[in-house]
């Protein structure tokens, strides 16, 4: 599972059937499914909790502090936090910061030049990095902000790094130490920066924090340490999740000519510097980004646990307090009763509205669900109808794309990226590896086609 889970959800539930059960002691079971209907009324019972983002820490410690968040918590207080954070994360809030997107972007966009050969994974990752910390932190201090991002980054991966789990022993040279300072270090820096948006004779303008604080104060206030929670929660929700979109949906495009293209066409047709307002209302561009968030769901798989007993009449089944609930999010995009051919790019499928809503789940659903999806569709749509209007591009022939999952689904390794000269076309190229593969190894996602000129 830790391995491959995508194959492994995949085999379980070709074994077995859509949903599987078994036992993780005398009451407790873990629940696997790919049924949309069952998924859907699972993830929306308020018995079930988030499972977190980061590795547990000692009493009394931050890393413990920054742990209890959104996503591990239930009822009121899960709805009245959920509710504060949310209101920081709307489509109001992006268009209010496209500047600032749109400044972070061009100067990210610099260094492409046609012959360039770029490292996808790794701008992308750093643009959506410096966007969020931006956005969340400010920029009246862009330096500071971009190392607060850089470090916040750092202690997330460390997180999830092997070396860290084998090992979360509080003892000197061991990483779980390193991750343990880091978080207090990270803490006091964000407890510094709540502080400073409370003394300010101008609350609530500004970046995200400063909303967020001004609306936590306003609707009865939050402890300074549920604060810092909740910046955590903002950033890392906003960031990680951002970059693994925007790698997905330019590795579709450039493998597909015969979207990439008239795409580029309709974006042109805005003008030089077109909107965020004229972006949204692109229909070429928002099929796309559904189609890519199909076909390469951020978060393949969404984790739920049982805080209290509940019942799942479907299956004459009571699942018990700390029973585990796993919904292949990615194996609901691809059935192929609801999408025909579902392992090709095809973004025209979204032209009508004729997929269900429970079929179809990049942000999950329920109470639990991602916090801001409006946010992060404006942030797409701008960042890829940027670079898909301003370059033309391919995948470098011969690279390998394998997938790696942690909380998200990405490329395991760098994906290079060729610049091509504005006069080129767009232009489909033999790559290896699993990221664009159908699941259990039969045809790959991608079809040769000759290039659209």
């Amino acid at each position: 599972m830790q391995r491959d889970p995508i194959r492994c959800l995949e085999t379980l539930t070709q074994r077995y059937g859509p949903t599987v059960v078994f036992a993780r002691g005398a009451d407790r079971q873990t629940l696997v499914t790919r049924d949309p209907g069952l998924a859907r009324e699972l993830l929306a019972h308020p018995g079930f909790r988030g499972s977190g983002l980061s590795l547990p820490g000692p009493r009394g410690s931050a890393q413990r502090r920054i742990r209890k968040s959104l996503f591990r918590e239930q009822g009121a207080s899960h709805l009245h936090h959920r509710r504060l954070v949310g209101e920081t994360l709307t489509r109001r809030s992006a268009l209010a910061a496209q500047d600032t997107m749109r400044a972070t972007l061009d100067a990210s966009l610099e260094s492409w030049k046609p012959g360039v050969c770029v490292d996808l994974k790794t701008e992308m990752k750093q643009l959506a990095r410096r966007v969020s910390a931006r956005i969340l932190f400010g920029q009246g201090d862009l330096a500071a902000s971009d190392r607060l991002g850089v470090d916040l980054e750092c202690w997330f991966r460390r997180n999830f790094a092997t070396s860290t789990r084998l090992l979360p022993l509080d003892l000197p040279g061991l990483p779980y130490r390193t991750m343990l300072r880091e978080a207090a270090g990270l803490e006091a820096r964000v407890v510094a920066l709540i502080r400073a948006r409370r003394a300010s004779p101008h609350p609530g303008t500004g970046d995200l924090l400063a909303r967020l604080v001004a609306e936590a104060d306003r609707a009865g206030g939050l402890a300074e340490e549920e604060l810092v929670a909740q910046t955590f929660v903002l950033f890392l929700a906003a960031h990680e999740t951002t970059a693994m979109a925007l790698i997905g949906a330019l590795v579709l495009l450039a493998q597909h000519p015969e979207v990439a293209q008239p795409l580029a066409a309709d974006l042109r047709d805005l003008g030089p510097e077109p909107t965020l307002e004229a972006l949204d209302a692109l229909p070429s561009l928002d099929r796309a980004l559904r189609e890519s968030l199909r076909l390469l769901p951020v978060v393949p798989f969404g984790s739920r646990v049982a805080t209290e007993r509940i019942s799942v009449p479907a299956l004459d089944l009571t699942l018990g307090r700390g029973s585990r609930l796993v919904v292949a999010y990615d194996l609901i995009h691809r059935a192929c009763e609801t999408y025909p051919a579902p392992d090709r790019f095809l973004p025209q499928r979204w032209a009508g509205d004729s997929i269900p809503s429970q079929s179809y789940l990049p942000f999950s659903s329920g109470p639990h669900m991602c916090l801001g999806p409006a946010f992060a569709m404006a942030t797409l749509k701008l960042t890829v109808g940027t670079v898909v209007r301003r370059f033309r591009f391919r995948l470098r022939p011969g690279a390998r794309l394998d997938r790696r999952v942690t909380v998200t689904l990405g490329p395991a390794g760098p994906v290079p990226f060729e610049i091509l000269p504005a006069e080129a076309p767009f232009e489909q190229v033999t790559i290896r590896g699993n990221l664009l593969q159908d699941r259990v190894g039969t045809t790959p996602v991608s079809v040769a086609t000759p290039p659209v000129r």
